[in-house]
């Protein structure tokens, strides 16, 4: 029997998610020092709001009409979206002398703030592993 919980399902797709944008801060921290590079952000948290109903606030609360991620989050269309997911935009920096834009502080910013996000992400999952674990138990 299979076992589908919304709370686990966006707490995955939010992981997911949070994956991305560590591969495109990696991506711009790899090009610090190449001429003309302009660094991108990765923005996934309004598709994440508009599936559950939410713009601010604790737990989900998949709103009506609201569908679940699936699995492969990022890749293909989600949630009846006629637009990706996940957002790659300018992260609007100004540029320096050689036409890049990588700030590395902002980016290491933005590191630590995916970091703390994917640990609560995954926190959540283990929490509700636990309760559903604690009910079928009895």
């Amino acid at each position: 029997m299979l076992i589908s919980d919304p709370t686990i399902e966006m707490a995955h797709a939010a992981l997911n998610g949070l994956a991305v944008r560590r591969q495109q801060i990696a991506t711009n921290l790899a090009h610090i020092a190449t001429p003309g590079f302009q660094a991108l952000r990765v923005e996934f948290e309004s598709a994440l709001q508009d599936a559950t109903g939410h713009t601010k606030g604790p737990g989900p609360s998949f709103g009506p009409g609201a569908h679940l991620p699936t699995k492969d989050f990022g890749l293909p269309r989600m949630w009846g979206h006629t637009s990706e997911p996940i957002a790659t935009l300018p992260t609007g920096d100004p540029d320096k002398a050689d036409g890049n834009n990588v700030m590395p502080d902002a980016e290491l910013i933005a590191l630590t703030d995916t970091d703390l996000k994917q640990a609560i992400m995954a926190d959540v999952i283990v929490r509700r592993v636990g309760i559903l674990r604690s009910v079928i138990k009895g």
